[in-house]
């Protein structure tokens, strides 16, 4: 997963986007962890904001919850 942030590259990016409806939460929690480590947090957040809401399990939902506030952060300091 973090290898596919690294590279940057769009269907890396499409992968990882999948993956966020991953049975598995460890997987949706390393996409999400992963994606917050990315040069461009904003671009994943319409993604991740359905599992801050919806997800079952409360780490990937906490996980997509600070990527969410991150993401922001990261877009209003760019507008600076």
């Amino acid at each position: 997963v973090e290898t596919l942030v690294r590279l940057n590259h769009p269907q890396a990016f499409q992968h990882l986007l999948a993956a966020l409806s991953d049975p598995e939460a460890s997987v949706r929690l390393a996409v999400v962890v992963a994606l917050g480590r990315g040069k461009e947090p904003g671009v994943a957040a319409s993604a991740v904001s359905k599992l801050a809401a919806e997800d079952v399990n409360l780490a990937v939902q906490r996980a997509a919850k600070n990527f969410l506030k991150q993401a922001v952060t990261t877009e209003n300091e760019g507008r600076l």
